[in-house]
């Protein structure tokens, strides 16, 4: 399942979906991360029935941001593995989800992106190791790099391994973009495999050397 997270915007994902319907023919679910609006509730119903895939909508009662409707999705939608994504991107390779699943035979986890795992300041980082103790910390397998965007393809089976106390919706800015570390510890403690699709997230920010996907910095109401 491709599961995007949207709020209170339809023009990313209208352009990713209508990208999606000259290739795919897996299932999309929209999480809707608690908009203020019905603005992309009203495009879903005005859409659903017009791709060649099954398309799906769902509503946080919360914001959650990505990760919250990640999580949404992994407990309401059991499927054999996810394709989590921001809706502001760009698919430039057709192959994308072959690539993906064949990664995905030989890793746990296919990120978009990476970045050097550094805190943006102490409030972040206690609140990333606040749902650890040193003996789950001591586990760590390798040295983790952050996962941009908290964008990432998985197996359930890898998912359903990680204690649900670890797996906290963000309730701000902050925590959101400390997810963006918080997988990548969890991912090393337990021992799941990591590999990037795109080169570290200053260059792939550029989106002109990218092999899969583009992505585009939004200032969202």
């Amino acid at each position: 399942m491709i599961v995007f997270a949207v709020h209170n915007m339809i023009e990313k994902i209208e352009f990713v979906l209508e990208q999606l319907n000259k290739f795919n023919k897996i299932d999309v679910l929209i999480v809707d991360t608690n908009s203020p609006t019905d603005i992309v509730k009203n495009f879903f119903e005005e859409k659903k029935d017009s791709y060649n895939f099954k398309l799906l909508y769902d509503k946080l009662d919360v914001t959650g941001y990505e990760t919250g409707a990640f999580l949404h999705a992994f407990k309401n939608y059991k499927t054999d593995r996810y394709y989590f994504f921001q809706d502001s991107i760009e698919f430039i390779n057709t192959d994308i989800f072959n690539k993906i699943d064949s990664l995905l035979e030989n890793y746990n986890v296919v990120s978009i992106s990476p970045f050097p795992l550094i805190f943006d300041n102490s409030e972040q980082l206690n609140w990333v190791m606040s749902s650890f103790n040193q003996d789950e910390l001591s586990k760590l397998k390798y040295k983790p790099f952050g996962i941009f965007g908290s964008m990432f393809s998985i197996k359930r089976k890898d998912l359903e391994n990680i204690p649900s106390k670890w797996l906290n919706y963000p309730t701000n800015k902050l925590e959101t973009c400390g997810m963006e570390r918080k997988w990548p510890i969890i991912f090393s403690i337990i021992g799941l495999s990591v590999v990037y699709l795109e080169q570290d997230h200053m260059v792939f920010l550029q989106n002109s050397n990218n092999k899969y996907i583009n992505k585009f910095l939004l200032r969202r109401q």
